[in-house]
């Protein structure tokens, strides 16, 4: 089943970035991207297959994830030189909402965190009856 609540993701803007709605299959080849890059990689505890085929599996999944509603993803751009340093990722993780930032290591210095994960950490809230997947039932 496709997700077709991208048209309700918005973007964000603050003073040094802007964030945007990733379709599923771009964000797919930007994680893809973002998990080539060895520094990023070896921070993250999930990543255990550092190699690019790795990266591919992780981007599918979440490709997948993102068609089926279960994660929002918006790519972070720096607003001065339009350059895309990296994304945003929510997921509804049962206990709340799990936000992840991948950056590229070049660019990891920039004290994003709590720039890019407020405006979009309050929307969530505000809206996650609507946008989230109300859970399977087992009958």
């Amino acid at each position: 089943m496709k997700d077709t609540s991208l048209a309700l993701q918005p973007t964000f803007a603050t003073p040094r970035f802007a964030l945007a709605p990733l379709e599923p299959s771009i964000a797919r080849k930007l994680v893809e991207y973002l998990l080539l890059d060895d520094e990023l990689a070896s921070k993250l505890p999930w990543m255990t297959d550092r190699t690019p085929e790795g990266a591919r599996l992780i981007g599918e999944q979440m490709e997948a994830a993102a068609e089926r509603g279960l994660c929002k993803m918006w790519s972070i751009r720096v607003r001065e030189d339009e350059m895309v340093i990296g994304m945003l990722i929510a997921r509804n993780g049962g206990n709340g909402i799990d936000l992840e930032v991948l950056v590229e290591a070049a660019h990891e210095e920039t004290d994003l965190m709590d720039e890019v994960t407020c405006p979009v950490t309050e929307w969530l809230e505000l809206n996650a009856e609507s946008i989230w997947p109300a859970p399977a039932r087992l009958h």
